[in-house]
């Protein structure tokens, strides 16, 4: 091992002293005196580098400078790994991800979304994983794959689920945007969606803009919450994909996140979904229809048919934003939607049928418009929230509404897909007529996160079920019992009461009398015994003596 020389000029007025017959220059380095021999020029000095290097053979049989370590007792180490490297690479014990363990994983991570690129997936899906494996290997100083801790993420998600109080300055009355964000650690385009989400105040225009206190101390709050166990759980689940996609990728030897289990989301539920009732519906189609506004590019007509379209055929908003002229057949029977596959969620192609009713209203809409040309052009689709509450503003429809638990529920863009896949439950239609027509892989989607009953729904089903009497009364046949009682059938089993339908029985059974004997039926109506007829038409045998 060595440490390679490189030169430096000599500094004015150079401290030259001999040392073994030969020149040197006395240099201070950290508060001492380090001396460097001088070159044969006597305008340069030789300074070594602080690496130790090794000249290693390669496989050509040249030797090649390898750089080690600072540390010689870690270099030492280092060249006998790679030296034990190379003789069980001639022996053919070659280490298949020795190669991929010394290449950063930012690199890697490249690959990944490139791979995930060419499978299809959507730029915006792939980007946001990527962002969020690159967050966790930032926080847990993740640089190559042996770096690997399963400790550490467990630690790192802990942390994003934990609660991050920011007390508001009592003295400051509003804040600037880059002040805001600053104060809530996100970024200057995180605050927008934060501002509409939550409908909080806000003054001034464009660069005037201001966010009083009240705003800062209900988006603090929030923050102080931590992150949800959806949230947490979306970087768990990227980080075991791109993990998983190295092993696939014969990068690592194995996946060493797959014990780690994800959070209980339904502990933890912040923005789950509403459908919207009939007369809901009704009152925002309505609205949107007379409306005179024009909303991120859609005046009130294009959105009320954008709205029934929602409805009827339950396309997401950037699947509806991809539709075509070209892509409605309303001539055929039934009327059908064209989606592409490049388009839709899932990347397979699908041709929806839509109602008779809702071809009715798209024809009028479509008629005359380019074939190539989109149905609802622009870009609502990024903000189809903001589009829809705006209307359900105008229409007087609670954009949140809270569960019979306390749930908050939201009547977002996607709340038109749930309401769509309600209608479809309350037409009578299948489960599997549900699963297709909602164009999901799996029954227990469409069941356990759309197709859940209100609790007036369940209420109206359990309303229709008949009472369970808390006790039915125990027939004792008439006569003397042993504990010395007289009673006769009619006060046993009163006359024109439900308990009479047990003594049609009581020629058939064995029973049991109030002292715990048990009785033959030919005990308690002995044979040739006239029977009594009451008047309901149950027939039993006279008083008896027991």
């Amino acid at each position: 091992m060595y440490k390679p020389t490189f030169t430096k000029k000599l500094p004015p007025n150079p401290d030259i002293v001999d040392r073994d017959g030969k020149a040197h220059v006395r240099i201070r380095e950290g508060g001492r005196a380090v001396l460097y021999p001088v070159t044969a020029c006597g305008t340069m000095y030789l300074k070594e580098l602080d690496t130790w290097y090794a000249k290693v053979r390669q496989p050509n049989g040249k030797r090649k400078p390898v750089p080690l370590s600072p540390n010689k007792r870690a270099a030492e180490i280092m060249l006998g790994e790679m030296l034990q490297a190379i003789e069980m690479g001639k022996a053919g014990a070659v280490d298949p991800f020795r190669e991929h363990a010394v290449t950063p994983l930012a690199d890697h991570l490249a690959a990944w979304q490139k791979a995930q690129h060419a499978d299809g997936v959507t730029r915006k899906h792939y980007r946001a994983a990527a962002s969020r494996v690159q967050k966790v290997c930032d926080h847990c100083r993740f640089t190559f794959a042996p770096d690997f801790d399963p400790a550490d993420v467990t630690d790192f998600l802990a942390d994003l689920r934990e609660a991050d109080s920011r007390p508001v300055p009592p003295d400051k009355t509003e804040y600037t945007k880059k002040e805001l964000a600053e104060f809530l650690g996100v970024s200057l385009a995180a605050i927008p969606p934060m501002i509409r989400r939550h409908n909080l105040t806000v003054t001034g225009e464009l660069h005037g803009r201001r966010f009083p206190r009240e705003t800062v101390v209900a988006l603090a709050e929030r923050k102080a919450r931590g992150a949800s166990a959806r949230t947490a759980n979306t970087y768990l689940i990227a980080l075991k994909a791109f993990v998983n996609w190295m092993v696939q990728g014969k990068r690592i030897a194995a996946n060493p996140f797959d014990h780690l289990s994800a959070a209980n989301e339904n502990t933890d539920r912040r923005h789950d979904r509403r459908t919207l009732t009939e007369e809901e519906t009704f009152r925002l189609i309505d609205a949107t229809q007379n409306s005179s506004q024009t909303v991120r590019g859609l005046t009130g007509r294009e959105r009320a048919v954008l709205y029934h379209t929602a409805l009827g055929t339950g396309f997401r908003a950037s699947e509806l934003a991809s539709l075509a002229i070209a892509s409605f057949s309303l001539a055929t029977n039934p009327p059908t939607i064209h989606l592409a596959a490049d388009k839709a969620k899932n990347r397979q192609e699908a041709v929806q049928p839509i109602s008779p009713s809702l071809a009715d209203v798209l024809r009028p809409f479509l008629a005359g418009k380019p074939p190539r040309s989109l149905a609802w052009p622009g870009k609502w689709a990024a903000d189809a929230v903001d589009v829809l509450r705006h209307d359900l503003d105008t229409a007087g429809i609670p954009y949140r509404v809270d569960s019979p638990t306390g749930t908050p529920l939201f009547a977002d863009f996607h709340c038109l897909r749930h309401t769509f896949i309600r209608r479809l439950d309350e037409s009578g239609a299948t489960l599997k007529e549900a699963m297709q027509l909602a164009r999901h892989s799996d029954p227990k989607l469409t069941m356990a996160i759309y197709g859940r009953a209100s609790v007036a729904e369940l209420g109206d089903v359990v309303s229709r079920l008949t009472l369970v009497p808390s006790h039915v009364p125990k027939h004792v046949p008439a006569g003397d019992s042993p504990c010395g009682t007289m009673r006769t059938d009619e006060e046993t089993c009163p006359v024109d009461t439900p308990e009479q339908a047990l003594l049609q029985v009581l020629n058939l059974k064995t029973f049991e009398d109030e002292c715990g004997e048990m009785m033959t039926a030919e005990e308690v109506h002995p044979t040739g015994v006239e029977p009594v007829t009451f008047g309901s038409g149950v027939r039993v045998s006279k008083t008896i003596s027991l």
